[in-house]
């Protein structure tokens, strides 16, 4: 008895570990930020990525963002995301990689005991639908955020995000740990490099994907 317990555990934990799909991928592209006055934001941004270890174009998405500062701990944002894949990517037409994404969300910062250490809080609510196929997803989406002032050049950061998905499932489908640093090129120019870790819970297959990042963002004061 003894001898078949142990040989149906290592048997289950052999097909999880083979259920699970890994990945290497790059995420990069341009953002801009338009300050229109001290209150409101209009934020623009192209995002190409890659996955197959890096070594296939996977899919880009373009965002159009509005941030309202309602005082000085609280911005609310609203967004609209197409994300797709140019035709004959995948042989055929855009398929379900033609997607779209409304989204609002409002976050926080505060500095610890008059440290160059904030704390930041966001939470989402994103509403995703398949263009083609209709097919609608809803999440909460909760991120929490540590950021060090160290320098005029450098600012390194760290941050947790889980998705919470409704729609009558009710339950915890993704983590995300990302490390990063913001470099602070001039005034109106920043360039963000950041790792990240995020992987899929509660699903059959669940996929954990190992990502480095790279943004140009302008900003326009």
């Amino acid at each position: 008895m003894k001898k078949l317990l142990f040989t149906l555990l290592i048997t289950g934990l052999c097909a999880s570990a083979n259920a699970q799909e890994k990945d290497l991928r790059l995420w990069a592209g341009p953002a801009f930020k338009y300050n229109l006055n001290k209150t409101f934001r209009l934020e623009l941004e192209q995002q190409f990525r890659f996955n197959e270890n890096i070594s296939q174009f996977d899919y880009t998405f373009t965002e159009f963002a509005v941030r309202y500062k309602v005082f000085k701990y609280l911005d609310v944002k609203a967004l609209y995301r197409h994300s797709f894949v140019p035709e004959g990517q995948t042989g055929s037409l855009l398929d379900d990689y033609d997607k779209s994404r409304v989204a609002v969300n409002a976050s926080t910062d505060i500095e610890i005991f008059d440290t160059d250490i904030k704390v930041g809080y966001r939470i989402m609510f994103q509403h995703s639908w398949e263009n083609t196929t209709l097919v609608v997803s809803n999440y909460i989406r909760n991120r929490f955020e540590l950021d060090y002032n160290l320098s005029k050049l450098v600012d390194p950061y760290a941050s947790y995000e889980s998705y919470y998905r409704l729609d009558g499932k009710n339950e915890f489908r993704e983590n995300r740990y990302t490390i990063g640093l913001t470099w602070k090129v001039t005034d109106k120019l920043d360039i963000d490099s950041y790792y990240r870790h995020q992987n899929e819970i509660n699903v059959k297959n669940p996929e954990t994907d190992f990502i480095f990042g790279l943004g140009v963002i302008y900003v326009i004061k």
